[in-house]
Formats: structure tokens, C-alpha cells, sequence
């Protein structure tokens, strides 16, 4: 009697002492900010710290954002958002804080103002502008002012989860990130994806993004597709070997805060998984699972990307097939 009572308190020990430590929560962190300003200024101080070279964009330039991100990359700097017509009080002290020498100032006067660059221009710091007639060719005059890649990276132009959730591994590779329409290959980045420097082309979306015509006109292409954007990020995370040591997490709508996210993954080698911001979609936890990811961190604000994610990302189970016997009680 005594040898069982013995044994069945040794086993409820086990269960307190066990069980907890198997199934402990993952970590998540949260980089936030009462606004997109705020969140990339806070992005930037904690992945560079300081930097000689900032990207500035305008408010919505999000194609803008994430076309820079590569060239920021080589320029080991961040991509900050500012206001249209004046410049923002968090890009401004973040621009001190880093202390910033240069700004690259992407887009036309309509979405960074000259008034903008005054301002930048009497803090101390130099400017200089890429511009084009529009997004098309901005992504190839970009691209031009990048060391000379020996792959590109094709997406389609207004579908922005796409180039955002390919730019970490576009800036690791030192790919530019080219822009075209559903139509077929634009002119504008012709030249860019044919030159001859260029071996290979990654390709990132469906038919129905880039054509079957566009696509053969490239270099050594690879495609990479899905059925939602979240699939997309998560095929990419598949394929490419970028740590998931700490893997980011943007929200798939959220264009500004997920390009911020792009930006330090693509400065720390980390991958790049895309959520709703209410309920994490199935295909990311099968990610967060079979990659056995137990660390992240989330960018961008609470309205952004809920509690209720948060949550999901720290369950130790997230992803798995729990099955639970009903014949044996609780």
C-alpha cells in the first residue's frame, strides 16, 4: 500500500515538475508604436542602434518601402516613413538618435515634399532624391544605384505583401526588388532584369501577378506562389534559409509595420512570417511548427497585431495536432 501511495505522489511530482518545462511558452516580443513613424523609428533603434545612411519614404509609399529596402540594406541602414509635407517628430529624432550623416529620399515631391528635405537638409544631414515617373521605373533607377546584382527580384507592383515578405531574403542576396504589372514585363525594368550581370530571377506570385509571358522573358527564373499572401511568406520561409532563431512577424495588411519587420529581418538574417492581425492563419502555425520556432518578434502596435496573436504565438502547441482521449477525464 505504502509502495503505491509512494509511487502515485512521485507521479504527481512529475506532472508538476515535468510537464510545465516541456510545455513552456515560446517567447514573443512586440516592437511597437502610437504610429508608423514611431514604429520604424523604433525598428531602427533597435536593429542599428546608429547608422550613417537612412531610406526615407513617404507616409503610403509603400511600394517605395520595400523597393528601398535592399539598397538601404547595403547602405546598413533602416527605412523610415515621414509625412508628406512636413517631416515627422519621430523620423526626426530618430534621424539624431542614429546619427544619421545621409538621407536617400525615395519617391517624387508629392510623397517626400522639398519642404521635407529642408528640414533634413538643416539638421546637418545631406540628401539626395531617387525619383521616377512612377513605380515601375523608381524600382529600376533604385536598383541602379545598387551594387551590381547578380539576381533580381520580379513581383507585381500593387500586390505589396509580396515584395514585402520577399525583401529580407532580396536584401540578404543583394537582389533588387523590380516591379511590374499584371499586363506583363514592364519597360522599365527591361533592362534591369536582362542585363547582363544578372544569372537568375526570383519571381514571387501567381500567374495572375506576373504572366506566363513575363516570366519566360526573364533569367533563370524560380516562382514562388500561393493561395494567400500568407502562403507566399510562408513558402518563402520554406525555401530560403534564413534563421528562424527570432523570427519576425508583420501583419499581412499592414503594409508600413510589416515592411519596418521586412527591414530588420533582412539586417539580422531572420525570417519573415506573415499574420492577420486577429487569429494567426493555419498555414503560418504549420510554419511556426514544422520550422519549430519557438521565438519571435512582433512589429507593430496592438491594433495592429492583437493580443489574441500574441497569445496564439506563445502556446508551445501552436501549430500541432493535440489529441485528447475523452475516455480518460480532463
Amino acid at each position: 500500500m505504502r509502495s503505491l501511495m509512494k509511487t502515485a505522489i512521485l507521479s504527481l511530482i512529475a506532472i508538476f515538475v515535468i510537464v510545465p518545462t516541456a510545455l513552456a511558452d515560446n517567447s514573443v516580443s512586440r516592437i511597437d508604436g502610437g504610429s508608423r513613424y514611431a514604429v520604424a523609428a523604433n525598428v531602427a533603434k533597435k536593429g542599428w542602434g546608429t547608422a550613417s545612411t537612412v531610406v526615407l519614404v513617404g507616409k503610403t509609399a509603400y511600394a517605395d518601402a520595400t523597393a528601398g529596402i535592399p539598397l538601404a540594406h547595403q547602405k546598413n541602414g533602416p527605412v523610415l516613413y515621414t509625412n508628406s509635407k512636413s517631416l515627422s517628430g519621430d523620423t526626426k529624432k530618430a534621424l539624431t538618435s542614429l546619427k544619421t550623416k545621409t538621407v536617400i529620399v525615395l519617391g517624387s515631391t508629392s510623397s517626400v515634399s522639398n519642404n521635407v528635405v529642408n528640414q533634413v537638409k538643416k539638421m546637418g544631414i545631406s540628401t539626395q532624391r531617387i525619383s521616377g515617373k512612377n513605380r515601375y521605373e523608381l524600382s529600376a533607377n533604385i536598383a541602379k544605384k545598387m551594387k551590381k546584382p547578380a539576381g533580381v527580384v520580379v513581383v507585381e507592383g500593387s500586390f505589396y505583401a509580396h515584395g514585402i515578405a520577399i525583401a529580407p531574403v532580396a536584401a540578404q542576396k543583394g537582389f533588387p526588388i523590380l516591379y511590374t504589372d499584371k499586363k506583363g514585363l514592364r519597360s522599365e525594368i527591361a533592362s534591369v532584369a536582362k542585363a547582363s550581370n544578372v544569372k537568375q530571377t526570383i519571381v514571387v506570385g501567381g500567374e495572375n501577378y506576373v504572366t506566363k509571358a513575363a516570366y519566360n522573358q526573364l533569367k533563370s527564373p524560380t516562382r514562388i506562389k500561393g493561395s494567400t499572401r500568407y502562403d507566399v511568406a510562408a513558402n518563402i520561409v520554406k525555401k530560403y534559409n534564413m534563421s528562424v532563431n527570432n523570427t519576425y512577424v508583420g501583419r499581412g495588411f499592414g503594409y508600413a509595420t510589416s515592411s519596418s519587420a521586412a527591414g530588420i529581418a533582412a539586417k539580422q538574417n531572420k525570417a519573415l512570417l506573415l499574420t492577420n492581425e486577429k487569429t494567426l492563419p493555419k498555414v503560418t502555425r504549420a510554419t511556426v511548427s514544422s520550422k519549430k520556432i519557438t521565438k519571435f518578434t512582433v512589429v507593430g502596435s496592438t491594433n495592429t497585431v492583437t493580443p489574441t496573436v500574441v497569445n496564439q504565438l506563445k502556446n508551445p502547441a501552436v501549430g500541432k495536432k493535440v489529441f485528447i482521449d475523452p475516455g480518460h477525464g480532463a
